[in-house]
């Protein structure tokens, strides 16, 4: 899914991250769990045009290891400006910024366009920083793995 998503944004479609998960066979405990992976949506307030309005916005992200995964926080800032998930800035150099919770030893892919920028430890803090150049129609996101690389 990442890499259709990911080839979505490219083409200049502006899509919301989103997962989902379902089970038919409730009875056999061998398969994935409801809930694995889930969609993390940053809305106002717990209603449903919250919801609504901060999917079309683009304010999710995906935690494939469902409620128990990492959490986060990105973030770009420009010339005091900042904007987060979902946001748009002006193109130039801005600095990426990012806060993640429950991603012990795991290690943190900065990604612009779907190629890597970078691959860091995530320090004990959670927060990390990085310089970029964005030109128009850049776009950007980070992937948080564990220790095993997943």
């Amino acid at each position: 899914g990442w890499r259709f998503w990911a080839s979505r944004l490219n083409e200049g479609a502006r899509l919301a991250a989103v997962a989902g998960s379902d089970d038919h066979t409730p009875d056999d405990d061998r398969d994935r769990a409801v809930g694995r992976p889930a969609t993390v949506v940053s809305a106002e307030d717990r209603t449903e045009p919250a919801i609504v309005d901060a999917l079309r916005a683009g304010r999710t992200y995906v935690r494939v290891q469902g409620a128990t995964g990492p959490a986060l926080d990105l973030s770009a800032e420009r010339e005091g400006h900042r904007v987060g998930l979902g946001g748009e800035i002006a193109p130039g150099a801005v600095t990426l910024r990012v806060h993640i919770s429950g991603a012990d030893a795991g290690r943190l892919d900065w990604v612009l366009n779907g190629a890597v920028l970078a691959s860091v430890g995530i320090p004990v803090s959670g927060e990390l920083t990085r310089p970029c150049t964005l030109r128009p129609g850049d776009w950007v996101s980070v992937i948080v793995r564990d220790h095993a690389g997943r």
